[in-house]
């Protein structure tokens, strides 16, 4: 149990795991021939807890690993956080940070344009709102100990309602986005626009927003231009839903897009998503860039306490502009399935495949590696 003079209630109380993982690497040397490689991983005592200081709720978690294998021996892991606060008045506020280091590609999200596993990420978001008033801050960053530099993405935005009424809503809006290479600016944008919301049925909202854009390119400054955003979601979450979904379409950094279905049914979930969006990620990019994805997850929870999962993602870049860039394009693979042998023992087994091409085979060579994997992790209260 953890106290402190300063908390309105008390924390409930903290778990911990510890793990345990062996596995085999595979990497193709050659036409003919792959290396295989052991690899061993150590989960060391891994804590998440949760508490409620002066009526927010906070929650915790962080983890270590020991790793030995192929890529040498090191030390890897990840810690996360949120807090979300109401104040009398209505206006909430929601806050959370990540930060993870990891050893191999296999376990980093943006393999795209991420030469070098053993890199360091972090990620932290703030959003507020009330009936009039609403904003949020986001950023993402990587570092890499083979690449030297440091790449950032930041945006932030916020509206001002004008009107609520039983009909719908309309606001005024701003946004601006920030990506940049050793703190250097690569790229800036502000965004103002006048839009509306409007549910069109009891499943389905609409926002439109029209405005203008201003972008300067280092130190360059394009001109003014139009600029235009359409949404359409089902609200989330709802008692007995089963289907979500949301699509965005932005004509702003040229045409954006993100979309995202997840169906439920039973114990089973179904997720796609797709987006093309110009961002900077990677600690070895160079410049912004169109980032385009697709990723398709299934999860299903079968008899005896036995979970399976599987996803399938593709990936890829391209120039933003004429602006500098190593295109590579990454396909992957994992499929897993865990098991809870005792409340405080479960047991997992996974394979996962990562398939990477560039058009530069120096600055971005193409490979293939898999990993299988099987894990023991003990769970304490």
């Amino acid at each position: 149990m953890m106290t402190s003079g300063t908390l309105a209630s008390p924390a409930s109380p903290g778990t911990w795991s510890a793990a345990a993982g062996w596995g085999v690497l595979a990497s193709p040397q050659g036409a003919t021939t792959v290396r295989l490689a052991p690899w061993t991983q150590a989960v060391m005592p891994a804590l998440s807890v949760a508490a409620e200081p002066l009526g927010a709720r906070f929650d915790a978690e962080a983890s270590g690993r020991l790793e030995m294998g192929p890529f040498g021996r090191g030390t890897a892991g990840e810690a996360r956080a949120a807090l979300t606060r109401t104040f009398a008045s209505g206006f909430d506020v929601t806050a959370d940070g990540a930060v993870a280091r990891t050893r191999d590609l296999l376990d980093v999200d943006h393999a795209t344009v991420s030469a070098d596993g053993d890199a360091t990420r972090w990620g932290a978001s703030t959003l507020g709102g009330s009936r009039w008033l609403q904003g949020e801050w986001r950023g993402r960053g990587w570092r890499s100990q083979a690449t030297p530099g440091e790449t950032r993405s930041l945006d932030g935005g916020g509206r001002a309602f004008l009107e609520h009424s039983g009909a719908g809503a309309l606001f005024l809006g701003a946004h601006v986005r920030r990506m940049e290479r050793d703190r250097a600016a690569l790229l800036r944008a502000g965004t103002v626009a006048l839009g509306v919301q409007r549910d069109v049925t009891p499943g389905l909202g609409v926002t439109l927003g029209l405005g203008g854009i201003q972008e300067r390119i280092g130190p360059g400054r394009e001109a003014p231009r139009p600029s235009a955003t359409l949404e359409l979601a089902s609200p989330r979450g709802g008692p007995g839903r089963a289907t979500e979904f949301r699509v965005r379409i932005a004509r702003e950094l040229g045409t954006e897009f993100e979309a995202e279905l997840a169906r439920h049914a039973g114990r089973a979930t179904a997720s796609a998503r797709a987006s093309s969006t110009v961002d900077i990620e990677g600690s070895d990019a160079a410049s912004p860039a169109v980032i385009q994805r697709a990723v398709l997850a299934i999860r299903d929870t079968l008899a005896a306490a036995t979970v399976f999962g599987i996803e399938a993602s593709l990936a890829r870049n391209r120039p933003y502009r004429g602006m500098p860039l190593v295109q590579v394009a990454a396909a992957r693979v994992g499929v897993w399935v865990e098991r809870r042998v005792q409340p405080w023992l479960s047991g997992r087994a996974g394979w996962d495949l990562l398939q990477r091409r560039g058009t530069d085979a120096e600055a971005a060579p193409g490979f293939r590696r898999s990993r299988f994997e099987i894990q023991l992790r003990a769970n304490a209260r």
